[in-house]
């Protein structure tokens, strides 16, 4: 019946703009007519009926900010029960719809749900931790060599003493090393918040001392009460909890964070569930501190970090049993037991803690130290204590470190497996103030052992064969004498002399092309010559320096030339294998260190076209990702299918996903920033139009216009709104603010395009706006009814005037680069100068309708992380000419060999030499991989989802954008049979001016595969490369598309097995 109204209205036709209505206004009710007085009363009665809705959403909002999801489940369960009119499937779909809506900063801050029971209703909604299941997602993760800043940090520690890392997941493959004692966690973003509160509360605290002891990792998943209950009264019974756990809206909220309904149920019904840990901190505090209801929340965070540290020492020493005590004092202390395996300290605020490491430790004076009690080594001055423990002549400013407030220290004991006395650090707690910690003492000791079994040359595999006969050849021994003593006397005369400086000439050569340390030899047998003649051709001095490589596509006929490449050049392999999810393929299936060093690895997952976000993360997904430093994705082998965009942006989620949980989810470690969420109201008010009806036209908004900056019925924030003349200007702003973007290359903003195809502008502007009025734009175009995830590197954005007006292209470039340390306000344009876009009245009209979802700025790389390779996205009016001149290519193929074939022997033989090697690289991989045919349900999960490969913002080229990494895309037309580095190859990059996929590779032809890989590697540890666009191909004869593409950085390599690729890709444009 309400409908009827609006359209009473609307046969008002242009009166109703002015809110007149009209005298003859009639609609059609069941076969009669409304009058005037029977629309002005029906539309009272709709006015009535919406603040009636206010009324009841107020209501509801009120109560959603006093009481739980629980509560409010509960009463619109029961209204359902009592009321037919509330159907029960549309108070479920509310349920779910409030779970997700209710306080979200709430639920983040509190990892948990605050409730009470309601009277007659459902049972507060119990907490679950998210940290066990990320820690035991981490502990899954047994790569080897590791991360390379792993690596870095951990030959660095060796140096100085100990091992600094910044976050706890890196320990677990550090301190098993035999070489390391001491390994120190610095401040983290939850940490340092904790440790700031007590250290404003230390001077009130007194002193006490909470022990307890747990079961790991039994005891490491907890199960406690929502967190507005009151500490200081008996909590729930482990029971009630579990079985608060098990009720269907217990359930669905947990499902919505991350936590299957069978894995809750069946956690429910484990003994395992239980709030032990909590019980235990909660009997041994003070309680004046646990009385307080200010303190309920500190005391809870605290329970999170004592659970962190818990967690980071069972994983990193593999103790089962845990003692901890949070302990407040002015002096020293005195551990339980002696001869402990590790322990861990987390300062949370008051003095320092004083270590010495091991390596300018005396074990005999430490040893003597060691007797005196903890209140006398507490009261020594930091010098006296230091010149007891170090050995004599040792500096004592280098030796003595002192650990600040906010962080983690971890020590090895005298019962860690091959370890004494003599090779631990010593520290203290002196007695110079009033501090407060976290201590974890592991009792027993596991350490993860993460060797890897070696892949033995041919030529080494017979040598074990021979060694069998050694002992019937034992007469040989004198014949052997003789010719030693001949060659010893050989070695004193002068041809022997010049044939070995000769020959150290040759190596110091060799070394210093390779750039190999001078301990570095190739003597030792034939299994050290032969690595040394791989290590010939490796990019790297030693097999520790190189990333780890995930290589999607390695079962493509150019992956495996790919992942052949890469080995050769020392890089360390995992091969991504698609597959059923089947819990046995879900590790790694084999795993290798070759003779140079480089391992090879495989891994099988289900990539399938489901997303992949923080709450639906499959483990063989997360599992074939972890650990990888670096991705290429080979997709170029198939002009048709291959693999699917959402594909790629599900690897390529994980992967940020697992970086993002391996980095402690601490925003300065995060690839991408939020800076605004427009599903936060606080983030909605702070933006607001420029202009209105109402207003004077400025240089910011102009021309005859109706604009909206509200919600929409999803709550999506919407800018709305249509021109009424040709020419006009509609801007959405940000607050005036002080962003330093140095460290940043662009924004991604994500939107929905709802109206019409429509071209968008986004705006940046300086401190100085106010004086020049030039901002910078990066125009955009979205297609209608999409979501689309913009990509704007700040290289991209060009300097215009406030009204649009384009600059002369000399000032653009040279007087006006963008100060992104400067960067004060952000927004949105809306333009239009079409005159031919007409409403059906003969007015003029440009409406659109733009849905924001969040804005975020990606941070500079200093290396590509992604490097993609793919077919070109060819342009309709060029294809003809693209068609016309790869046919002439065709048609004089071989007059096209003897115009660039190489002749050269010395050039043969290196080419020969690689080729054996790369060959032996790729027996490897076949001994990993099956490059049989896939399975169908393989192939089905990396096709197209939509079936539509020639829409560039669903494919996987676009989902790399999407992501935020530093990218390397590099673009070929086909590929031909000609062997690697014999043709000429020439290199294109896009401009930085035009958005990402938009140029095109006309005037190349098709590149060899060996070729290719040679860019695809050379890229992957080039800073040039960071966030470009290459066209890669054999330079056709008679290159039409020339001097149309000269605006490009062109290269033209003459060989990529005789130069070096790396130094060519230095010419490109950075774009960071």
């Amino acid at each position: 019946k309400h409908a009827l109204v609006p359209a009473a209205w609307e046969t008002g036709g242009s009166a109703m703009a002015t809110g007149r209505l009209p005298m003859t206004s009639r609609a059609p009710r069941h076969g009669a007519a409304w009058g005037r007085s029977e629309v002005l009363t029906k539309t009272v009665v709709c006015l009535m009926a919406a603040f009636f809705c206010m009324h009841c959403a107020q209501t509801f909002v009120s109560q959603s900010r006093a009481t739980t999801p629980a509560k409010q489940v509960g009463h619109l369960q029961s209204e359902s029960g009592r009321n037919s009119a509330v159907p029960r499937a549309s108070a479920r779909l509310m349920n779910r719809i409030m779970l997700k809506a209710y306080d979200v900063d709430a639920a983040v801050k509190t990892q948990g749900v605050q409730g009470d029971v309601q009277k007659g209703g459902s049972s507060p909604i119990p907490v679950r931790y998210a940290w066990p299941q990320i820690f035991r997602r981490l502990q899954r993760q047994n790569v080897r060599p590791g991360h390379l800043v792993q690596r870095r940090w951990l030959r660095k520690g060796k140096k100085d003493g100990f091992v600094f890392v910044p976050f706890p997941a890196a320990v677990r493959h550090i301190l098993p090393e035999p070489d390391v004692s001491t390994c120190l966690i610095g401040r983290r973003e939850a940490s340092e918040k904790v440790s700031k509160v007590w250290q404003e509360k230390l001077e009130s605290l007194p002193e006490f001392s909470a022990r307890g002891q747990v079961v790991a990792p039994r005891d490491l998943d907890p199960l406690e009460p929502s967190y507005d209950t009151p500490l200081y009264e008996p909590l729930p019974e482990d029971e009630e909890l579990r079985k608060w756990l098990s009720e269907p809206h217990a359930l669905d909220y947990h499902e919505v964070r991350g936590r299957p309904r069978e894995e809750n149920l069946e956690y429910a019904n484990s003994e395992q569930a239980s709030a032990s840990l909590l019980r235990q901190v909660l009997a041994a505090l003070p309680p004046e501190i646990v009385a307080e209801d200010e303190n309920n929340e500190l005391v809870r965070h605290t329970v999170v970090e004592l659970l962190k540290l818990l967690w980071t020492v069972h994983s990193g020493t593999g103790a089962t049993e845990l003692k901890w005590q949070i302990t407040c004092s002015e002096g020293g202390f005195e551990t339980e037991s002696k001869g402990a395996a590790a322990e861990a300290f987390f300062l949370l605020a008051g003095e320092n803690i004083e270590f010495i490491p091991q390596i300018f430790v005396d074990s005999d004076r430490a040893k003597a130290t060691s007797k005196l009690s903890a209140t006398q080594v507490g009261r020594m001055s930091g010098d006296d204590w230091a010149l007891s423990n170090s050995i004599l002549g040792t500096n004592l400013t280098a030796a003595l470190k002192r650990i600040p407030p906010g962080w983690t220290a971890l020590f090895k004991g005298s019962g860690w497996p091959a370890v004494e006395d003599e090779n631990v650090a010593v520290y203290r707690l002196p007695s110079s103030g009033k501090r407060l910690f976290m201590q974890v003492e592991a009792v027993d000791c596991k350490p993860v052992n993460l060797v890897i079994p070696s892949a033995e040359p041919k030529g080494a595999e017979k040598q074990g064969a021979e060694s069998d006969q050694e002992a019937d050849l034992m007469w040989l021994g004198p014949v052997a004498g003789l010719a030693a003593a001949f060659l010893a006397y050989a070695r004193r005369t002068p041809p022997f002399r010049f044939g070995r400086q000769r020959r150290k000439e040759l190596d110091g050569l060799l070394r210093a092309l390779q750039r190999r340390s001078e301990s570095d030899s190739y003597e030792g047998g034939p299994t050290s010559e032969f690595g040394f003649e791989q290590k010939l051709w490796m990019d790297f001095s030693d097999a520790e320096d190189a990333p780890v490589v995930l290589v999607i596509g390695g079962q493509t006929e150019t992956g495996r030339v790919v992942c052949s490449k890469l080995l050769t050049r020392g890089f360390h392999v995992v091969l991504f294998q698609p597959g059923n999810r089947d819990a046995s393929k879900r590790s790694l299936k084999m795993q290798q260190q070759l003779p140079q060093g480089s391992v090879i690895a495989s891994t099988v997952a289900e990539v399938d076209i489901s997303p992949v976000y923080d709450c639906a993360l499959p483990d063989d997904v997360y599992d074939a990702v972890a650990g990888a430093d670096k991705l290429v994705i080979c997709n170029c082998d198939s002009p048709e299918g291959g693999i699917s965009g959402q594909s790629v942006k599900n690897l390529l989620s994980a992967w940020q996903l697992y970086r993002y949980e391996f980095a402690e989810r601490q925003r300065a470690f995060a690839s991408k920033v939020q800076l605004f969420n427009f599903r936060r109201q606080t983030d909605f008010d702070l933006w607001e139009l420029e202009g209105s009806l109402s207003q004077a036209s400025t240089d910011q908004s102009y021309g005859s216009q109706k604009a909206g900056w509200t919600r929409n019925s999803q709550g999506e924030a919407l800018f709305i709104g249509q021109f009424w003349e040709p020419y006009g200007q509609a801007l959405l702003r940000s607050p005036l603010l002080k962003l330093n973007f140095k460290r940043f290359s662009g924004l991604v903003v994500r939107g929905y395009n709802q109206a019409q195809p429509a071209k968008y502008t986004w705006f940046l502007r300086t401190r100085d706006f106010e004086e020049t009025r030039i901002q910078y734009e990066f125009d955009f175009e979205c297609e209608a009814s999409r979501w689309h995830n913009v990509r704007m590197p700040f290289n991209a954005f060009r300097p215009r005037r406030a009204d649009g007006a384009e600059l002369p292209e000399d000032l653009e470039a040279a007087a006006l680069p963008m100060d992104r340390g400067e960067v004060v306000q952000m927004g949105l344009i809306v333009r239009t100068g079409d005159p031919d876009l007409k409403a059906p009245g003969g007015k003029r009209i440009a409406p659109w309708s733009l849905a924001l979802s969040w804005v975020r700025v990606f941070r500079s790389q200093a290396e590509p992380q992604v490097i993609y390779i793919g077919r070109s996205e060819e342009i309709d009016q060029r294809k003809s000419v693209m068609q016309d001149e790869l046919t002439e290519e065709e048609a004089d193929e071989q007059d096209w060999e003897e115009a660039f074939f190489m002749e050269d022997a010395d050039f043969e033989e290196e080419f020969r030499k690689m080729q054996a090697r790369e060959a032996e690289a790729a027996a490897r991989i076949d001994e990993l991989v099956s490059v049989g045919p896939m399975e169908e349900s393989s192939l089905a999960a990396i096709q197209s989802e939509d079936g539509d490969s020639t829409r560039v913002p669903r494919g996987p080229a676009q989902s790399v954008l999407d992501s935020g990494l530093a990218y390397t895309l590099v673009a070929v037309n086909k590929f031909n049979e000609h062997p690697g580095g014999r043709f000429p190859v020439s290199v294109r990059q896009a401009s930085l001016r035009a958005p990402p996929l938009t140029d095109v590779t006309g005037g190349l032809g098709g590149i060899s595969r060996g070729d290719a890989a040679e860019l695809v590697v050379s890229a992957l540890m080039e800073p040039a490369c960071v966030n470009a666009e290459l066209m890669a191909g054999e330079a056709l004869p008679g290159d039409k598309m020339g001097d149309e593409m000269g605006k490009l950085s062109t290269f033209q390599i003459g060989s990529t097995m005789q130069k070096r690729v790396k130094d060519y890709l230095k010419q490109l444009t950075p774009n960071t």
